[in-house]
């Protein structure tokens, strides 16, 4: 029979009378066991570094190879912590500190050989095509033939084992090569020597600003056209006069705090009416060459600007730009139509100027850097270092003891010196588990802020991990189709198919974001119902969790734009005050902070989605799950499935909700099944003929072959739970 391990986490709590000097002297002992473990790294790198140890030193994984290549060979028994005030750690502790340096390093060594295979495919790619060099130094993902052909080349790691490694994980090491590259190369130098040697009046930059000026484009009659050079001047005059109209409306709504907006626009649009044909006026005595000569000074500013960057920074600013938003003020002039048009201008040159400096000779020289990157990985890869305060527990003898009958362990960090804890287990997980059997392994225990965490491994056979399910749900012949969406994050379809020829719809339920926080699923009545906390009178307000989604995106991505406009800004003028670092350093915390705030209300909403899913399937004790597969959205565009769901596309859809679902179901021995996604909103679920969808509303004329011999008209996303569910 096979088994699987579940881990439980618990909470430990000193059995000192003194708590606050309990937990003290834990977090010294954990310190001084994390210095010992960063100890242990140095000396592992110095081992590899002189030869005492070798590569295939640290091919195994067992405790028995660690002991005999690494812990025995180096005699790490004798080296102790440097962590001050100095704890000397037993022995047996010793071997525990080993463990998680050791895989660090195993793990450094991996990625150091993926890396090193990266950069040598990378050479013959940037050989074959100029493509792939921009691509690669844009940091711009590369094509499917060109991942499908790495993915091949790290089948095996370093040590002969075999990996399926995804496109995901490929890019970020393409990415991380690509960091060491710019960081570490003289490319910068070379393109500053070409920019100094660049002339203005050459034939070569002519050429490059025509064919910059010929590639702006707009939609016509639903056609993308070349826009003329000669009408580029009118075409972005008629956008800085939209441009101003739209600040002028913010600026009188938001800081002038207008009320009478229509009176505004129209005494507005009066005042603008004179002048605008003015500047009609003027623009149009101005002389032809106007646009280029315009293009040719932007385009002087960007080589000055280029030549006082710093070499470092040299590569990004060319191949991996940052353009500033034409801004306007709240009042057309000539003056401000000028710097507006100059600097769209001078963003497609920005965004083009690569292209005077890919050459031959580039190539060439950028292969000879990639050549020497290769054979300097190691010293230029960053080696791990431990943060965490945790301890393996990988030898119970001397170290550690348990008793989960009274929930106490014991642990010893010096001789003759054990320290007890009781573990707080409130709902008897631990009891309950090893009354179905199950057998406890050695834990891990970590410090997160205030509290000391027993991570608790348990062993059992694997079909005790599912609930047991009721007689009812096994002979139950009760489908529920899912259709996920944005307007309604679920639609549920509840089908009786004991007549599988005359299915009965038993429930429906529309689950929107509203449902989902201020409602709650009542288990015996099977309706949702307000909860409590809207019966207050000062708790009123409804909850807008997408409208919430969308400013937290909105002011994670204005911070993230910040950082780099502050990169950007700095990295021309080659500043490294402590003072620009630390605001580099809380600007980038807060960003990561925003993200972070995004990511967890998505784990939420997904957290609450699959528990009401559930609570729905038990309370009808349905057998079958069944959700549309939609790998088809996984790579949709924003212009096709809109920005909402093709953001949050990959793990929202496809990947969390339903992997979230397929868990909890399997435990509740609910069967979990994906249909193919193609027209199941434009299917009829009773004729299964192809119906009329108009938004939110679905119609099928097919009269004749309906049991009520007349047209279906049903809300779009239940005929598509039905049409799943019938599947």
């Amino acid at each position: 029979m096979s088994q699987a391990t579940i881990t439980r986490s618990f909470s430990l709590i000193s059995r000192a009378p003194d708590k606050v000097e309990a937990r003290e002297s834990i977090n010294l002992r954990m310190q001084a066991f994390r210095s010992l473990e960063n100890t242990y790294l140095d000396v592992l790198f110095d081992a590899l570094r002189d030869s005492t140890l070798e590569l295939m030193d640290f091919a195994g994984e067992s405790k028995a190879h660690v002991k005999e290549h690494v812990y025995n060979k180096l005699e790490l028994n004798l080296i102790s912590s440097s962590y001050q005030p100095k704890i000397k750690i037993k022995e047996r502790m010793k071997r525990s500190a080993i463990q998680y340096p050791y895989f660090a390093v195993r793990s450094w060594l991996i990625q150091t050989h993926y890396l090193s295979l990266i950069i040598r495919e990378l050479i013959t790619l940037l050989s074959d095509s100029l493509t792939h060099a921009v691509r690669f130094l844009q940091g711009d993902p590369l094509s499917k033939p060109v991942m499908g052909r790495l993915s091949r080349a790290l089948r095996a790691d370093c040590f002969g084992n075999t990996n399926f490694l995804s496109h995901a994980y490929i890019s970020n090491l393409i990415g991380q090569v690509r960091n060491l590259f710019i960081s570490n190369s003289h490319l910068g130098s070379l393109l500053s020597d070409q920019i100094s040697l660049t002339e203005i009046n050459s034939t070569q930059v002519q050429e490059f600003l025509e064919k910059c000026l010929k590639s702006f484009s707009r939609k016509k009659k639903g056609k993308t056209q070349v826009i003329p050079i000669s009408e580029l001047k009118s075409y972005f005059f008629k956008l800085y006069v939209a441009r101003v109209k739209k600040q002028s409306t913010w600026n009188a709504k938001h800081v002038m705090k207008i009320k009478d907006m229509d009176a505004f626009k129209q005494s507005r649009n009066n005042f603008f009416e004179f002048l605008i044909d003015s500047l009609h006026d003027v623009l149009g005595k101005v002389p032809g060459s106007f646009t280029h000569d315009l293009a040719q000074k932007m385009f002087n500013e960007i080589l000055e600007d280029s030549g006082n960057s710093a070499p470092e920074h040299l590569i990004k600013g060319i191949f991996k730009p940052f353009t500033r938003a034409a801004r306007v003020d709240i009042i057309p002039t000539r003056n401000g139509f000028i710097q507006y048009f100059g600097q769209v201008l001078k963003n497609q040159l920005i965004l083009n100027v690569k292209e005077l400096f890919i050459t031959g000779d580039f190539i060439t020289e950028m292969n000879n850097e990639l050549d020497f990157l290769k054979e300097s990985l190691h010293n230029l890869v960053n080696r791990p270092k431990i943060r965490n305060l945790a301890l393996p527990i990988n030898q119970a003898e001397g170290i550690y003891e348990a008793d989960f009958s009274r929930l106490t362990i014991k642990l010893s960090f010096r001789s003759k010196e054990f320290i007890e804890y009781r573990v707080k287990d409130e709902k008897g997980r631990i009891n309950e588990l090893m009354e179905r059997g199950a057998t406890t392994r050695l834990p891990v225990l970590t410090i997160k802020g205030r509290k000391f965490l027993l991570h608790l491994p348990f062993e059992l056979p694997s079909n005790d991990l599912s609930k047991h399910s009721s007689p009812e749900t096994q002979t139950s012949r009760v489908v529920i189709g899912v259709d996920l969406g944005v307007k309604h994050l679920a639609v549920l379809s509840v089908m009786d198919l004991t007549d599988p020829h005359h299915p009965v719809e038993i429930a429906r339920y529309f689950i929107g974001m509203r449902t989902l926080f201020d409602k709650k699923f009542n288990s015996v009545s099977g309706r949702f119902e307000s909860k409590e906390r809207f019966n207050h009178s000062h708790s009123k307000k409804k909850s807008c969790i997408k409208r919430k989604l969308r400013n937290m995106r909105h002011e994670a991505r204005n911070i993230q734009r910040k950082v780099h406009e502050y990169e950007n800004h700095f990295s021309e003028r080659n500043t490294n005050s402590p003072a620009r670092q630390y605001k580099h350093y809380r600007l980038t915390k807060t960003v990561s902070g925003a993200w972070n705030r995004v990511k967890h209300l998505n784990e939420e909403i997904i957290h609450q989605l699959q528990h009401l899913i559930l609570q729905i399937a038990l309370y009808h004790n349905a057998s079958l799950l069944k959700f549309e597969n939609l790998k088809w959205s996984r790579h949709s565009k924003k212009k096709y499935v809109g920005s909402y769901l093709a953001f949050w596309q990959t793990h929202w859809f496809f990947s969390q909700v339903q992997e979230s679902v397929k868990l909890q179901a399997s435990l509740h021995g609910i069967t979990f099944q994906l249909v193919n996604a193609a027209y199941t909103s434009q299917t009829c679920w009773e004729c299964g003929k192809r119906g009329r969808r108009e938004g939110r509303n679905f119609t099928c004329m097919n009269h004749a072959l309906h049991a009520s011999k007349k047209p279906i008209f049903i809300h779009s996303d239940l005929n598509a739970a039905r049409v799943i569910a019938l599947a």
